[in-house]
């Protein structure tokens, strides 16, 4: 894409000489930035534009042209791309609007965008209906925002142009700039993906900003973004996120394995950080372009009052973030060097009455602590307080091997100070809970990128078509544990059963008709004798499942479902009847790692439970990846439920189970 973000020559389609056009505004913007190339604009009617001799077409052009920027009437844009595909253009950005997004007719036009140009051609588009592209190594602003640039080394994706236009504008504030941007809009041809192929690649760029609406193909998403983000930061701001379950699913997996859910595994398996605003987007983007990487979740708070450093300190605790002590060594000192009022432990309160070197003394002493990774410097502005001084003082120890960061509360007594926190680029928040939330981010993405990236490896052993058994036959073909149990399909078989295997039994119609079993009235638990055997049976009906009763209050569900565009997904999250109602799930995509096991079992509340009671989650993580197995020798099952699985002081067993294929 060295054409598209570096081009040789530019041919602006569409430039205008009415200041109150988009083909003039972009044309400025290319001019007065001052890029590097030639600057061709087209305009059938013009001679000269902002200096610039005009052409008619871009065919007149004797000269190669890299890069189109076209801002022209939606409906003359599939004569324009044939152009440029005869002029041998290589991208195409399309600004014009009046395509899919105003509905069928706009659609119709995008797809013949498609058809007709894109996929018969070499011709690389983006768009239509975007803002437009900055590249800051060839000062290049073919957009109709940002007027002035400034070189950083973020690159922003963004499907949003407003959004794109407030992310430009609210960064001047924060002091960092961009190495490239681009506006996908529509996303008719080029799309996320092979953007942030190329910039993990990009020496240029450190950091990668997203907005996106949709992912428009999951699975490479998935596959490009987890291998970046173990080179760089990829923050991300995602719209849409409406939880949209399945109308009638055939079990619970899929009722619950909405595209919130999916979207939640991408992130989290791709390591992605997930912001959820654009200020929270600055707010990370501030750390990881200034700061240190850092894997501990070690923080300590410098203050001069109590409050901050408190409601600071409680949403640390909540999140995660650990607030290590301070050790002996560095209380001594501190004891010594500071006045004999506020608190030497951690959070470091130095009072109302602590200078600039008061704040000099506390910084250098958390520096010099091994088992502190992160600091956070609170100011509250009172009548000692030396505002600017101290802000001179962080940007000090900017270079140490310690996040710094700082949040000035107030308004007009911090303001100066504020300047020179953003001009040092020392990352500043205006909360001091932000500053928290970030740094817990910004530590978890590093964290998690220390961990072994190998896959748990999975080689089909059968690959063909499943028998027609049951789902419990299914699993006693694995290493998946089951009660003893047997299928009857009349009461000598169920009395042979029951005298095999003992009382109390659990009784259950095995038809795939019912997926709530328990509510349809088709299971009886806890059944003690043979007279309410018989009755149970009679009750639920034929062909019945007696199974030995098993007693747990801990329930799981381990499920998987093929997701079309994206492969197979594996849930676990609390089980049994209220599955669905108590909705606490974690989902992963296919091929697993060690690691996601553990994640998986930590991100829902059964998780942190079972972990709370001591159980042995081996059996829960064999059980997991028996399921992938199972996925991966018969690609026909398209949806597999186990529900319950009972939690014993034994281990998990899988009681009931259920799949569908795909005859």
């Amino acid at each position: 894409m060295e054409k598209l973000f570096n081009p040789g020559n530019i041919a602006v389609i569409g430039a205008s000489p009415h200041k109150e056009k988009l083909g003039y505004q972009v044309l400025g913007n290319i001019i007065n930035n001052g890029y590097k190339g030639k600057i061709f604009p087209i305009n059938p009617t013009a001679n000269e534009i902002l200096g610039l001799e005009t052409f008619r077409t871009v065919k007149d052009i004797n000269e190669t042209i890299d890069l189109a920027i076209i801002v022209v009437p939606a409906n003359i844009v599939p004569e324009v791309l044939q152009e440029c595909v005869a002029a041998n253009i290589s991208y195409a950005v399309v600004i014009s609007a009046g395509f899919s997004e105003i509905g069928e007719k706009g659609k119709i036009l995008q797809e013949e965008i498609k058809d007709v140009i894109i996929k018969t051609s070499p011709l690389r588009l983006v768009g239509p209906n975007c803002l437009g592209i900055i590249s800051s190594e060839c000062n290049l602003n073919a957009t109709f925002a940002a007027p002035s640039l400034t070189r950083g080394s973020v690159s922003a994706v963004f499907q949003s142009g407003a959004l794109g236009v407030a992310l430009l504008d609210m960064a001047e504030s924060y002091e960092f700039g961009f190495s490239k941007f681009i506006s996908l809009g529509n996303k008719a041809d080029l799309e996320e993906s092979e953007i942030i192929e190329y910039l993990g690649e990009d020496k240029e760029t450190k950091i990668i900003a997203l907005y996106l609406e949709n992912i428009a193909n999951p699975k490479r998403f998935f596959e490009v973004a987890r291998k970046v983000s173990e080179k760089k930061p990829i923050i991300i701001l995602k719209g849409g996120t409406t939880k949209q379950g399945a109308v009638a699913a055939f079990s619970h997996t899929a009722a619950m394995v909405t595209s919130e859910k999916i979207d939640q595994a991408i992130f989290s398996q791709g390591n992605l950080i997930v912001a959820k605003s654009i200020k929270e987007m600055l707010n990370l983007l501030q750390i990881f372009a200034t700061e240190p990487a850092v894997n501990k979740k070690d923080l300590a708070i410098l203050t001069n009052a109590g409050g901050p450093g408190i409601l600071s300190t409680d949403v640390a605790s909540k999140i995660g973030l650990r607030m290590p002590p301070l050790s002996e060594k560095t209380i001594s000192i501190l004891k010594k060097s500071l006045p004999p009022v506020g608190s030497i432990s951690n959070p470091l309160d130095l009072a109302g009455e602590a200078l600039a070197k008061d704040y000099e003394i506390g910084l250098r002493a958390l520096i010099g602590e091994d088992s502190i990774s992160s600091i956070l410097v609170l100011l509250t502005p009172q009548t000692m307080t030396e505002v600017e001084e101290t802000a001179k003082v962080l940007a000090k120890y900017k270079t140490s091997n310690k996040v710094i960061v700082a949040s000035f509360l107030g308004d007009k007594m911090v303001k100066k100070g504020i300047e020179i926190l953003r001009k040092e680029k020392v990352p500043f928040f205006e909360e001091p809970e932000d500053a928290v939330r970030a740094i817990a981010k910004v530590t978890k993405y590093q964290e998690k990128n220390s961990h072994p990236k190998s896959f748990i490896e999975m080689t089909a052993s059968q690959n063909c078509p499943i028998p027609e058994i049951d789902a419990l036959e299914l699993l006693e073909n694995y290493n998946i544990p089951i009660p003893p149990s047997g299928i009857a399909t009349n009461i000598d078989v169920v009395m042979k059963i029951a005298g095999r295997i003992g009382f109390p039994l659990a009784v259950k119609c095995i038809s795939k008709k019912f997926v709530h079993k328990f509510k349809a009235g088709k299971v009886v638990l806890d059944v003690q004798s043979e007279s309410y055997l018989k009755q149970s049976v009679e009750k639920v009906g034929y062909p019945v499942l007696i199974q030995r009763m098993v007693n747990s209050p801990f329930e799981v569900i381990i499920g998987a479902k093929r997701e079309e565009k994206l492969g197979t997904v594996v849930t676990f999250g609390w089980g049994g009847v209220f599955t669905e109602d108590i909705d606490d799930i974690s989902t992963k995509i296919m091929p697993l790692t060690e690691y996601d096991l553990e994640e998986m079992i930590k991100e829902t509340k059964i998780g942190r439970i079972l972990i709370k009671e001591n159980f042995d989650l081996s059996s829960i993580k064999n059980i997991i990846i028996e399921v992938c197995q199972i996925m991966t020798d018969f690609p026909n099952i398209i949806e597999l439920d186990l529900n319950p699985v009972k939690m014993t002081s034994g281990g998990a067993i899988c009681v009931d189970a259920r799949y569908r294929s795909a005859s």
